[in-house]
């Protein structure tokens, strides 16, 4: 038996599908990063998303993965948090739930971004880029954090 199709099998058995097509793109994208620079392309700019009208930026960014860390510490991480959401939440509210707040986080930082550029009167922050999992990641620990609090995932709403 070969150990990597048998992993990949149980992964894809036992994973549902948005988190595994999470992962999955994470895998694809650290192995085209070492070919190509993702972070230019694919990453939230905020002097391209808003200047040159780049909006599709504002989804890519979420599913570029350029380091092989990040890629493991994604797998540990994202992984059973994503599947327990996805299974209580159902596929595609989670799916919208994380474009959700991968977006919003990335609206943030162009926000940010612009407001320091501002204040220190350069581009210096508008140029750098905003990529990765931990943008959906740390919107989706939180969520759970307050899952008996402030949001009731039976019912998909605020208290």
């Amino acid at each position: 038996d070969n150990p990597i199709r048998t992993f990949f099998d149980n992964f894809q058995r036992e994973t549902p599908m948005i988190t595994r097509y999470v992962m999955l793109s994470q895998a694809i994208a650290y192995g085209l990063s070492i070919f190509f620079d993702l972070r230019l392309g694919l990453g939230n700019v905020p002097v391209f998303t808003v200047y040159k009208f780049e909006i599709y930026r504002l989804v890519s960014s979420l599913f570029v993965c350029t380091g092989f860390f990040s890629l493991v510490i994604a797998y540990f991480s994202f992984l059973p948090t994503g599947k327990r959401l996805e299974y209580s939440m159902g596929s595609t509210e989670f799916g919208c739930f994380i474009l959700t707040i991968g977006m919003m986080t990335n609206v943030l930082y162009i926000c940010l971004a612009f407001l320091l550029d501002g204040l220190q009167g350069g581009q210096s922050w508008a140029v750098n880029p905003s990529y990765g999992l931990w943008n959906i990641l740390f919107g989706v620990i939180a969520m759970e954090c307050t899952k008996g609090k402030l949001f009731d995932l039976n019912t998909h709403k605020l208290q």
